[in-house]
Order: C-alpha cells, then structure tokens, then sequence
C-alpha cells in the first residue's frame, strides 16, 4: 500500500508542472493578442539585393568588350555580358547572363542559370528560368516557371498558369493572373486579375485616426455568429470560430481560437489572427495584418492594407487568391500560394 501511494504522490509530482500547459491547451483562457514584433523588418526584395551586390563585386574591374567571362560568386560561374539580348524560341542557355539593357525570349526557352538586366524582360510562353532580377519591368507569357525566384524593379506582370518558385518581388505594382502558384509574393501593391491600376480608397475617411483603437487590452466574446451591419469599438477576442455577416465594422483588431468567416463588405481597422482558417468575402477590407495557423482565401473583391503602409497576409498551410484583389505588402505561405 505505502509503495502505491508513494507512486501515485511522485506521477502526482511529474503532472502537476504540465497541468497549466494541458488546461491552455484544450480550454482557452488568455486574452492576449498574439504576438508580433511592430519594430522587427525585413527586406522583403532581399535575395534580389545580394544577387545584384555580389554580381556588381564579381564583375568589377573587368576589361571593356569582355563578353564571357569566367568570375567567383559562391564558386566559379561563367557569365556572358551583353548588351540588349533577343533569345530565339527552344534555345537552352547553362551560364550567367548579365544583360546591360532589355532581355527578350521566345516560347519555351531555358535559362538555367541566373540572370540579370538593366533594362526590361519580356519573356515568352513556358520559359523555365532559374532566377531573374532586373532593373525595368517584367512582363511574362503564360505558362512561365522559376525555379527560384523573380524580382523587378519596375512592375510584374504575371500571365496566368505561372508557377513563381520560393518568391516574386516587386519594387512597383505586382499583377498576377489565375492559376499561379507561389510561396511568397511582395509589392505595393500586389494585384490579381487584370485590373488596370487599382483605385486608392478613402481609407482615412472610413478611420479617422481618433477612431482607431489603439488600446492593446481585448474583450472575450462568446458568440459564434456576429450580426450584420454591427459596430464594434473595441478589441476583440473570440473563444470559438466566428462568422462575421454583412457590411460589420471593427475598429479594432480580432482574434479567434477557431476560425473567421468573415462575409462581403465587412471592414476591419485592425489585424486578424485566427488558429484555424480565415476566409474573407467580397469586398471585405482589413487594414491591419492577416495570420492564420491554417488557411487564407481571399474573395474577389478583398482588399488588404492600403498605400505607403505594408501590411502581411500569412496562411500557414496555404494562401488562396481570387481575381480583384488587392493586398498592400506581403504574402506568404509554407504550404502552397494559389490564385484562382
């Protein structure tokens, strides 16, 4: 008997230091928001910026006319310098090119090493690239595939059943049509569809900055559903999955334990972040951050951040786009980017 009890006081003892952990776990009881470092950024364009200084450092001090050359970047690589460059269709190139000026490709080209342009490139359909950054625009045919990434100074025009590789940078506007697949995207803004330019909107007519809450406390909230054409002042925490009906006003940020089904023309002045899915209907607009430890869809219509502020949408598992829809910054997925 005095063995069984000493047994069950030491299992007792090796619990005990886990119980809060177990209880947070299935029962939910913090109120906090989840955390994000405000002051922490990061160059979202940097693979485009070290490729160019480690190119610009290689090529430094070479004789004038040298067209291929060979030079040490991360180990010895031939490159070819050259000024404008026309590539013909079904032409394969295995080197570096360093183009000082516009690069254009025919249909089904093969860059597979990387490239870089002075100028603007113009690709054609079912190119395979290994990475591309160049200095003017960036217009792709369909059915174009990087291995790596792309990045433009100017704008980048995506045509539809592209895959994008680990990410695609835009120093201007980033236009992106249905059935591309990415992992990470940057510009300001970010486009799909075929909108022309996208519209500002009076966002500061909708949020006077006395109307924004800025208080970091949240309210815990019950409620599964949230009635349409409700105004909420406040921070808000939600226990269990929410759906948010038409035309609802937070001018705070939300956060769900579950997940958001948040209906058309719904606006949000603050960050949403949800453990489960987010899904945003048409013309739903957040002004703040998007995260979600599941996954994002973006209706047609959505709008995200607005100009000259950045802002992210991060879907753990993955990110779904739908045309006419505009997000100011960054996305970003583990799982698999997808516009539809």
């Amino acid at each position: 008997m005095a063995i069984i009890v000493v047994f069950a006081l030491l299992l007792l003892m090796f619990i005990i230091p886990f119980l809060p952990g177990i209880i947070e776990y299935y029962r939910k009881t913090d109120a906090d928001p989840l955390f994000v470092a405000i002051g922490y950024s990061k160059d979202p364009r940097y693979f485009s910026t070290s490729f160019k200084h480690i190119l610009a450092n290689s090529i430094e001090g070479l004789k004038q006319g040298q067209s291929t050359v060979n030079v040490k970047l991360s180990k010895r690589e031939t490159i070819e310098i050259t000024a404008d460059r026309i590539i013909p269709s079904g032409n394969e190139i295995d080197h570096l090119l360093y183009i000082k000026g516009d690069l254009t490709s025919g249909n089904h080209v093969k860059l597979m090493m990387d490239v870089f342009a002075t100028g603007n490139v113009s690709l054609g359909t079912d190119n395979i690239v290994q990475v591309l950054a160049a200095e003017g625009n960036v217009n792709m045919a369909k059915g174009v595939s990087f291995k790596r990434w792309v990045d433009a100074d100017g704008k980048l025009d995506i045509s539809a059943n592209c895959d994008l590789g680990i990410s695609a940078t835009s120093g201007n506007l980033l236009r992106i049509a249905g059935n591309c697949r990415f992992r990470r995207l940057y510009a300001m803004p970010i486009v799909s569809g075929i909108i022309n330019e996208p519209l500002i909107g009076d966002y500061e007519n909708i949020f006077p900055a006395n109307k924004m809450i800025m208080d970091i406390s949240f309210a815990r909230e019950k409620k599964t559903i949230i009635e349409a054409n409700t105004e909420i002042n406040q921070n808000m925490i939600f226990i269990k999955s929410v759906e948010i009906r038409n035309d609802c006003i937070f001018r705070g940020a939300i956060k769900s334990y579950g997940s958001f089904n948040i209906l058309e023309n719904v606006t949000i002045c603050g960050n949403v972040f949800a453990d489960g899915d987010i899904r945003l209907g048409n013309g739903t607009v957040v002004l703040g951050n998007i995260f979600s430890q599941g996954s994002i869809f973006l209706a047609s219509g959505a709008r995200v951040g607005r100009p000259n502020i950045i802002k992210s949408v991060i879907g753990k598992k993955n990110v779904t786009i739908e045309k006419d829809v505009i997000i100011y910054g960054y996305v970003a997925t583990e799982g698999v980017g997808l516009t539809i």
